[in-house]
């Protein structure tokens, strides 16, 4: 399910549906689906004989359901995750699976997710954390770095850890629960130890074991507890570097000259779909990909979409100052160029912050009074400001870089003598 999708407007997302043709056991719609037990179910204590009537996970799974609709909850996280279609068949599967989990069905919806850095995995994992926390406050959305993973018995974590997030909940849920594996590709790629054994290799098929739906213990020996993986979603997130890196290099030699004969320049795509074929080509098993059928491409960010990015970032970083931040044209320019390229936008919130807590601090060191809108920063490109007053008279300027005290300008004597940009750290 890789690449852009052609929904537009307010249409039913239909995402996801053409990639389950094969998988036989795919269940109803919910609402078509009868008999469900009541909300309320029994519990019963071991360790002092009592039964206790309580609303289970999958009766709160249930009431959810029947009151919000899949676009209801598209247009939820879509508003947090800003200009990624591929988000929409994630959230099939998300909506999907629960579907799966109030029916009492088997599930096979897990995702895997290809995307350079900066452009919303890790966005998709806190919407939908933050989402369900509120929605369904039962159901664990968790996340787990795969790069901290080691084969079991080695010094390190073991792939139990994986699941770590849901012994929380036993015994009242069974491994009900969804899970991101992040940085999912670093264990694609070989790493031999000393005795020539692929350690990520022996990794992959222990992930394996617990993806395709195992009683996993804790690890604990003294008090081991288990829960049932067939009732988790795994959603693997990675940037895929490594294959990136190999078709830039590529991509850069067919671009040379050879001898008197010029080749013409080809232009690297750092957004160009990653295939199952190139995964399985750095080191992935057959048997790990295909307990994914969906595979999800992030694509480039239109332009718009940026601005709202900025913009969103800009406030936060304001509100937490307690300052009016703006931004002038330079600024926004030198953002854009970024917010495709191999960091995405993830270093917006830094260079945003760095920059408007130089004028912050120059604000208080100089007296300068800065809440209630009496003045406000103007961010501006190579981490440099301006300080205004709401008259629009420059009140100071500076830059993001050197430590240097300087003066504030007096604004009684209206136009500013010192007209040289000053440098403060």
């Amino acid at each position: 399910m890789a690449g852009k999708s052609n929904k537009t407007g307010d249409e039913p997302a239909e995402c996801g549906s053409g990639d389950f043709e094969d998988l036989g056991d795919i269940p109803c719609p919910f609402e078509e689906v009868e008999d469900f037990s009541p909300y309320e179910e029994e519990f019963e204590d071991d360790e002092h004989g009592e039964r206790y009537t309580f609303v289970s996970l999958r009766g709160r799974i249930r009431g959810w359901l029947n009151t919000v609709s899949f676009k209801e909850f598209r247009d939820a996280i879509c508003n947090e995750v800003k200009g990624q279609e591929g988000v929409e068949d994630i959230l099939f599967c998300v909506y999907n699976y629960l579907q799966c989990i109030a029916s009492n069905r088997r599930h096979n919806n897990h995702v895997m997710v290809a995307a350079p850095s900066g452009c919303g995995k890790s966005a998709t994992f806190q919407a939908l954390r933050h989402y369900f926390e509120k929605a369904i406050p039962e159901l664990s959305v968790s996340r787990c770095d795969l790069s901290n993973i080691t084969e079991a018995g080695y010094k390190g974590m073991d792939p139990s850890f994986i699941v770590g997030a849901l012994f929380e909940n036993l015994p009242l849920q069974d491994g009900e629960g969804i899970v991101f594996l992040d940085e999912f590709d670093k264990k694609m790629i070989p790493s031999f130890g000393a005795n020539g054994t692929d350690n990520n290799l022996a990794v992959q098929n222990q992930i394996l074991t617990i993806i395709e739906g195992s009683r996993v213990p804790n690890g604990d020996k003294t008090n081991t507890k288990y829960v049932n993986t067939e009732n988790t979603l795994f959603i693997a997130m990675g940037s895929f570097d490594c294959i990136r890196k190999e078709r830039k290099e590529k991509t850069a030699a067919e671009g040379k000259t050879i001898g008197f004969r010029e080749t013409a320049s080809k232009e690297y795509n750092h957004f160009k779909e990653i295939t199952r074929e190139d995964i399985l080509k750095i080191g992935s098993t057959n048997e790990l990909m295909g307990r994914f059928p969906v595979l999800v491409n992030f694509h480039p960010l239109e332009k718009k979409v940026v601005d709202e990015i900025i913009d969103v970032q800009l406030k936060r970083v304001g509100e937490n100052f307690g300052t009016i931040l703006e931004m002038d044209k330079s600024f926004r320019e030198e953002l854009h160029k970024e917010a495709n390229g191999p960091f995405g936008c993830r270093e917006f919130y830094n260079k945003i912050f760095t920059t408007a807590m130089a004028g912050q601090k120059k604000m208080l060191l100089s007296g300068i009074e800065g809440t209630g809108g009496s003045c406000r920063i103007i961010l501006s490109s190579g981490r440099k400001f301006r300080i205004v007053d709401n008259t629009g008279k420059r009140k100071k300027t500076g830059t993001a870089a050197k430590n240097e005290n300087v003066s504030a300008v007096n604004p009684a004597e209206g136009k500013d003598k010192n007209k040289e940009k000053e440098k403060i750290s």
